[in-house]
């Protein structure tokens, strides 16, 4: 119905809803704190600070307005969120992913209606659509945060090759003819073929991450059909 500030989370709109919601205080700007480490040393001014590059996650609060509506509805209002999840703005093509979330509400007699507080904790990053690429001699990363792809290729028989992005080098030693995919997202790190056999055994060197900035890439012998499932993502 109100399609103004509306939310969409886990690919539902709160403006598709047959009973009156309106998103009525969104957060502000925000931006992931990162990890690093600091001591405060007793003889140096200042502090020392170990450098580490990873993310905190972020805290958004959004508080709905649900208008003349009973229980029935606010059941249909809280199906939308999942424990984990996402949620997009109505002015914004960039998703943003939750890990977990807390949701509150409280009636509004004189309104017969709902207050619904709901407070995600998110990833650090915010994402543009997922789509796939054919890596050439050269990857730019535009955006302000790191990208972890997931990457496939053909290799061909017996044979030992690399496959390097920037200054990240992954050196592959497979025996026989693969279909190859390297995902490198935190969490689900692996390389398996396309029937999910893992090749990690056969694999040394870094998962990819690729920094913003622009990259060299250097395809090995044998590697053919690079493939990579971009993930662009910004703090």
């Amino acid at each position: 119905m109100v399609r103004y500030n509306a939310l969409t989370i886990n690919g539902w709109s709160t403006a598709d809803l047959p009973f009156y919601v309106a998103v009525i205080e969104t957060p502000g700007l925000t931006m992931a704190r990162k990890k690093d480490k600091h001591y405060n040393q007793s003889f140096s001014n200042s502090v020392t600070t170990q450098s580490v590059d990873a993310w905190e996650t972020v805290e958004q609060m959004f508080v709905f307005y649900l208008h003349d509506a009973n229980r029935y509805n606010l059941r249909e209002f809280k199906a939308l969120f999942k424990n984990q999840g996402e949620f997009m703005r109505y002015d914004d093509d960039l998703m943003t992913k939750y890990v977990s979330l807390e949701l509150t509400s409280s009636p509004m007699d004189e309104y017969n209606g709902y207050q619904v507080d709901v407070t995600f904790v998110c990833e650090p990053f915010e994402y543009e659509p997922e789509y796939e690429i054919q890596l050439g001699d050269s990857l730019l990363n535009r955006t302000s945060a790191p990208m972890y792809p997931r990457i496939s290729f053909e290799i061909g028989s017996a044979e030992q090759t690399f496959l390097t992005i920037g200054n990240q080098t992954m050196y592959f030693n497979i025996e026989t003819a693969e279909s190859v995919v390297v995902e490198c997202k935190h969490g689900y790190q692996d390389v398996t073929n396309t029937y999910g056999a893992k090749l990690n055994g056969s694999v040394r060197g870094p998962f990819f991450e690729i920094k913003p900035g622009q990259h060299n890439v250097e395809i090995g012998p044998g590697i053919t059909n690079v493939k990579m499932l971009t993930r662009w993502g910004w703090l």
